[in-house]
């Protein structure tokens, strides 16, 4: 009987202990469950935030935190929606804006100086506008600005004008007073784009119109579209330019005005297009110079010219000491390969570098005064002649001016024009070619076209002069036969010469100064 009690109160612990076991495990799964509900809730968490973060990093830039280009772009296509579905009652605008000059900030202060200046005209074009309007970092030191629900164009212009003045506000940083501007283009948002890409880039032709103008603000216009385009085209037909044999030389004679003898030749550049035809140096020189390829088109001009004018000089022992002008443009003038590209114009055509003479605009000459200085200062040392071109025209420092080692001075054919049949209005030549003279430069007059202004000319002590009066530019083939026969270059033995001078006073907008 005993034994029986004891085997069922045994089997009874038995059971309780199986059973709160069983509990034990119940709440440690439970609790494991609850854990890993929690590991899972929070890796869902994370992964919403990374998501989310990555998301905002995909669409922002890292630096001012502004929407990116592609954010941008996504603004635009849903107010380019809208426009055409003519849901918004007022109208969209869009400004590229571009921080002049901001490679001198990073160049001089620094990159991090450069990143701060950002960081600063981001908070300050996310202060001046309004919530609904909407402002990204295009990349570099360009902006964009969206300008929702604006009656009109005019509107959004005088807005841009308030964000260039706001900009304009100097700041301190680093102990460096910051001065900042920006070129800002403005273009509507219309039905007739399809692209953000679209409208942003004629907001940027805007912006590099206002750019180039020095104007500040500049509105979008087809015409402008048109312009750039062309100048597009230009630019990538004039890179092929010189091996396709397009690019020639002609060759405006340079006379002595004392005795009218042949002293040399000013190199003048002339493109004819083989589908185009002949395109005026007032339509791709500009270009050339804006997009650097007029770098290694002087080089050809240098080698070109310098073996012309070595073909000419054995001509006749009056040729011997004939002399070439090419011009140099600003450009060119601050790369170091120039010393190697003369040198080497030079040898290659084995001429003295004494007849080779590099003319400089004044005003290219006044960009930057000290680096002018020093790169003149190495070419003098190879033996050329310097000669500063358009005198008159580029506001020169005097202070500057006696430091640079020209041996000509070359005054600006607006000077010779305004001058009248009599004389009167000389007084600025007159003081142009003292001031020469006071210099030790010797004075050559352009534009010379009429009798009276030759006249005039030698009466005030001018040496030398080139003009329509003596000879248009003439292609080397032409040239080489004038020189074969022709010795006298002034009017007073002019027969079958005339043709070779104006018969209307129209003048050759074709001889630029430039080339």
């Amino acid at each position: 009987m005993t034994s029986s009690i004891e085997q069922a109160e045994q089997a009874e612990r038995a059971k309780a202990e199986a059973e709160r076991e069983k509990r034990m495990e119940i709440e440690k799964y439970a609790e494991e469950l609850a854990l890993s509900l929690r590991k899972e809730e929070d890796t869902s968490k994370a992964l919403r935030k990374s998501r989310k973060a990555f998301q905002h990093q995909a669409l922002h830039d890292s630096l001012t935190n502004l929407p990116n280009r592609a954010y941008f772009g996504e603004i635009l296509k849903e107010l380019i929606d809208n426009s055409k579905k003519k849901k918004d009652a007022g109208q969209s605008f869009v400004l590229f804006l571009d921080i002049a000059r901001f490679k001198t900030i990073n160049d001089s202060l620094g990159h991090t100086v450069g990143d701060k200046v950002l960081m600063i005209v981001a908070k300050r074009f996310l202060r001046m506008l309004r919530s609904h309007d909407a402002v990204a970092r295009i990349g570099g030191d360009e902006f964009a600005i969206v300008l929702r629900d604006l009656p009109n164009l005019e509107k959004a212009e005088k807005i841009a004008w308030k964000v260039h003045q706001k900009i304009a506000q100097p700041f301190s940083l680093s102990k460096s007073k910051i001065y900042t501007s920006v070129n800002i283009g403005v273009a509507p948002v219309e039905a007739e784009y399809d692209t953000a890409e679209e409208i942003l880039r004629d907001a940027d032709i805007a912006m590099h119109f206002a750019k180039v103008q020095d104007c500040g603000v500049a509105c979008f216009t087809r015409e402008l579209r048109e312009r750039f385009v062309e100048k597009a085209v230009i630019e990538a037909e004039l890179r092929f330019a010189i091996e396709r044999n397009e690019l020639s030389m002609h060759y405006q004679p340079i006379i002595s005005l004392k005795d009218g003898t042949l002293i040399g030749f000013e190199a003048l550049l002339r493109w004819n297009h083989t589908e185009k035809g002949f395109i005026s140096p007032a339509r791709f020189i500009p270009i050339a110079e804006s997009s650097g390829v007029i770098v290694p088109i002087t080089t050809w001009i240098l080698k070109e010219t310098c073996a012309q004018l070595a073909r000419w000089q054995k001509i006749s022992p009056a040729y011997r000491e004939l002399i070439v002008s090419v011009n140099i443009s600003g450009k060119h003038l601050s790369f170091q390969s120039l010393l190697v590209d003369v040198e080497d114009a030079l040898e290659r055509a084995r001429l003295s570098p004494s007849f080779l003479k590099l003319e400089i605009t004044e005003s290219a000459a006044m960009e930057d005064a000290e680096q002018t200085i020093r790169m003149l200062g190495h070419l003098k040392t190879l033996g050329v002649q310097l000669s500063i071109d358009d005198f008159g025209t580029g506001y020169s420092s005097l202070s500057y001016l006696h430091r640079l080692p020209f041996d000509t001075l070359k005054i600006d054919r607006s000077f010779v024009n305004s001058v009248g049949e009599d004389g009167e209005d000389s007084e600025i030549l007159q003081t142009i070619i003292s001031l020469a003279k006071n210099l030790r430069m010797r004075v050559i007059a352009e534009g010379i076209e009429t009798e009276s202004q030759l006249n005039i000319l030698k009466n005030l002590g001018c040496e030398y002069g080139q003009g329509y009066l003596m000879s248009r530019p003439l292609a080397s083939d032409v040239m080489e036969e004038m020189l074969h026969t022709k010795k006298y270059w002034l009017p007073r033995e002019m027969t079958e010469e005339t043709r070779f001078a104006p018969t209307n006073g129209l003048k050759d907008n074709n001889n630029l100064p430039v080339f």
